[in-house]
């Protein structure tokens, strides 16, 4: 199959008269060792600083946030229960540099004022949640945001949460650019503690790398107690193994 693969991509690089050399056909579709942990490291970097700014931007929408010096317009009957933000600041979870955002909290499909819902009332609300950063992360590297997603959070247990989310990411760290959508990704966690317990859904995408004909094919499940993470560029792997949930 390998040899088919490269025969066929050979045939792409020759034109006309001359064709591409053999060397520089593989080198386009192949990645040394050293450029296989870099398109892994950016990954991860990216994956890092989306978790560390969706938990933000979810205390910002539940009042947990001290927003002194943002630019805040708080949901309110007048504006459907919607609540916008711009904030610029050196000290958010994920890094420094400005974040925008529009959020709601819906109970019954019903916006509500978000502020005086109680999560813990048994009825399930969900966060509607749009978000935008431009910065830099804790380590430097260039970050851009912007997700477009639903949060359900279904607390009818009075053991065990479920938190299901639903939407789009597109994540640039450094030249790299992750195109991600989550369909029924959804964790269960144990209300009295707020540990993970198991995953299910998935949350599929690519990776576009920067200077090379492919892009990395992102595919994560929740595989109950573990999270099966698959990572590939054509046959390479980028990043390939479960991760218990509480990791994830």
């Amino acid at each position: 199959m390998r040899t088919l693969r490269v025969l066929v991509l050979g045939s792409i690089f020759c034109g006309g008269v001359a064709c591409v050399p053999i060397d520089e056909v593989l080198d386009r579709v192949t990645l040394s060792e050293a450029e296989l942990q870099d398109v892994a490291d950016n990954y991860n970097g990216a994956i890092a600083a989306y978790h560390d700014l969706e938990s933000f931007a979810a205390e910002i929408a539940s009042g947990e946030v001290d927003l002194s010096g943002a630019d805040f317009v708080a949901p309110d009957a007048s504006n459907g229960w919607t609540g916008t933000l711009n904030f610029v600041s050196d000290a958010f979870p994920g890094g420094h540099g400005e974040l925008t955002a529009t959020f709601r909290v819906l109970e019954g499909g019903v916006p509500v004022n978000p502020f005086e819902t109680d999560p813990e009332s048994g009825a399930p609300l969900t966060l509607d949640l749009v978000l935008r950063f431009r910065g830099v992360t804790a380590q430097g590297a260039p970050l851009a945001l912007d997700a477009d997603f639903t949060s359900l959070y279904d607390v009818s247990d009075p053991v065990q949460g479920v938190i299901t989310t639903n939407g789009s990411f597109r994540i640039g760290h450094n030249d790299y650019v992750a195109n991600l959508e989550a369909t029924g990704f959804a964790v269960r966690y144990v209300r009295a503690t707020g540990l993970p317990e198991s995953a299910s859904g998935r949350i599929m995408g690519v990776l576009d790398i920067p200077d090379f004909a492919f892009n990395a094919d992102i595919d994560v499940e929740g595989q109950g107690p573990v999270v099966q993470i698959d990572v590939r560029v054509l046959d390479q792997v980028v990043d390939s193994g479960t991760l218990p949930i509480s990791d994830f």
